[in-house]
């Protein structure tokens, strides 16, 4: 395995003008190697924050910052040449998992303990065809993978630990739906979203058995054909489009109803795609793929957007902004560059006081409490998630009993819990984080008897 460290002492920062954020990049362009064109995921994993490029040359590279310094953290390409991007990553049960693209042999998905670099499918689940892992998420125990495939349409893939599941039938029924670009857990279901250069994206909802569609294809727009970013966002659901005739899309779900939130392209037809979102200081970031001039990055309260870069971070041949995540307070965006390689940008994110609706004596010094309530549900979920699993894996009678239905609604405790802690309402937030807290405490006990 080859391991390089960079140093960054000082390298650029960018952004004075008004409603943007001061930003600094905090790698070398292309970690050292311009072949390193984008850094299509990212990741917060053990503390430290990962990121996987797309290099068509030597393959993916997936690289650790921490402290300061990064390193890569595997072998080019994970040995195959042939994995030229890394296009997903989530953190499912203590592991880092990656999912690779690949259009020789079909997608590879790794596991990585911290240490060392685990496949655990088969090439392309079976089907060279299934050529790009664009979606990864972690729903009710499980992880799931969700693939481009060209041929016969995207494909869902459940993961228990052991043992992968196809869930869906391809393309949804319809191969036009040659990709499931996006995923995002959602009020206790699993929603994804598509890529249909024909008929425009489709978002579709997972109860855990049945899969229903939940918009209009394209949102009535056949024009918007992919759905690469999705995030949860003060209660709502939040879909990105790329729309390369009037400009990207944002489009808000309430449950119910799906409503359009920008201008189309933020008021520039240059803004063609989504490329990242992220939730962070109490606001949703969009990061556009631009091809003229350079990417852009956009704040949303939930009623404003602000452009909070300048386009490119100042360089036109920063064309797109392929990930994003929260670490430390700091808004990181991967931002590719064809010419030079994917640079690696921060922001601190700004410091809000969240609006209340209770008296500041009663509620503001709920927040520290509300906040470790939520972290203990956090942390006894996955304990919970862990034995239910393996109890649902025995066939154990105990499963259908103490974890079925009750896990679905804990999570929808915390789901709420959370919800209001980001708006600033900490006593709902501690009252919704102790019901998951007992709710779990009785599934424990269950699972016991």
């Amino acid at each position: 395995m080859r391991k390089v460290i960079v140093l960054i002492i000082s390298v650029a920062m960018v952004g004075f003008a008004t409603g943007q954020l001061t930003w600094t990049q905090v790698n070398t362009d292309g970690f050292g190697d311009a072949n390193n064109i984008l850094s299509h995921s990212m990741a917060v994993y053990d503390g430290n924050l990962y990121t996987g490029t797309e290099n068509g040359i030597t393959g993916t590279e997936v690289w650790r910052y921490k402290d300061t310094t990064w390193t890569q953290v595997n072998a080019d390409g994970f040995g195959d040449v042939n994995n030229v991007g890394t296009d997903s990553m989530a953190v499912y049960y203590g592991d880092l998992y990656a999912g690779t693209r690949n259009w020789t042999t079909g997608i590879e998905v790794w596991k990585y303990n911290g240490t060392t670099w685990t496949q655990v499918n088969t090439d392309g689940f079976g089907d060279a065809n299934n050529g790009i892992s664009h979606s990864m998420a972690v729903y009710d125990g499980n992880l799931y993978v969700g693939t481009d495939n060209n041929v016969t349409g995207g494909e869902v893939w459940k993961y228990n630990g052991t043992t992968w599941t196809q869930v869906n039938t391809d393309g949804f029924g319809d191969a036009n739906n040659t990709g499931t670009d996006s995923m995002a857990v959602y009020y206790g279901d699993l929603y994804a979203g598509t890529r249909n250069w024909t008929t425009g994206i489709e978002v579709w909802k997972y109860n855990g058995t049945t899969w229903t569609q939940v918009n209009t294809d394209g949102f009535g727009d056949a024009n918007n054909a992919v759905g690469l970013r999705m995030a949860v966002y003060d209660g709502n659901l939040y879909m990105g489009t790329t729309n390369i005739n009037t400009g990207t899309e944002i489009w808000k779900y309430n449950g119910t109803i799906w409503t359009q939130v920008n201008a189309d392209g933020f008021g520039d037809v240059n803004n063609r795609g989504t490329d990242s979102m992220a939730v962070g200081g109490r606001n949703l970031y969009v990061g556009t793929g631009k091809w003229v001039i350079g990417a852009e990055i956009w704040r949303y309260n939930g009623t404003t957007w602000t452009q909070v870069n300048t386009d490119g971070f100042g360089d036109s041949n920063t064309v797109r902004s392929t990930s994003m995540a929260v670490l430390g307070g700091g808004l990181y965006v991967g931002a590719g560059n064809l010419i030079t390689g994917t640079e690696i940008w921060r922001t601190p994110l700004p410091v809000t006081i969240p609006l209340t609706t209770q008296p500041v004596d009663t509620n503001k010094p709920m927040r520290s409490l509300a906040s470790y309530r939520i972290s203990q549900v956090q942390s006894l979920l996955e304990e919970v998630q862990k034995t239910c699993t393996k109890l649902e894996n025995e066939n154990d009678p105990l499963f259908n009993r103490c974890c079925a239905d009750r896990l679905d609604e804990v999570t929808g405790h915390l789901e709420m819990a959370e919800k209001f802690f980001m708006g600033g309402n900490y006593v709902a937030a501690n009252y919704w984080a102790l019901k998951a807290l007992d709710l779990l405490q009785e599934i424990e006990e269950c699972c016991q008897k």
